[in-house]
């Protein structure tokens, strides 16, 4: 549902642009399921990209969900006093 939102905000901007690159006017003068499929494969690929490349930032760059485990792989024992199961009894 949200990439169908983001294909139409990025194929009404491009309609709204007074200048076109020579790609989108190729695009626009097919008919409309062929714009359909390349704003959402564009979409898809755009998504794609931002997300593998945080995952790598993430991993590679600041060590997430890497070194001793923990609860929950992330937040240190010592920082979930309030999330830990306790029993009182």
């Amino acid at each position: 549902m949200i990439l169908s939102f983001e294909v139409y905000l990025t194929w009404a901007n491009e309609e709204k642009l007074l200048i076109h690159s020579q790609l989108i006017n190729l695009i626009f003068n097919q008919s409309v399921v062929y714009q359909y499929l390349f704003f959402i494969i564009k979409s898809s690929l755009e998504n794609l990209i931002l997300n593998l490349s945080l995952q790598l930032i993430l991993r590679l760059g600041y060590k997430w969900g890497q070194g001793p485990q923990k609860i929950n792989g992330n937040i240190r024992d010592k920082e979930l006093f309030g999330y830990k199961h306790q029993s009182y009894w």
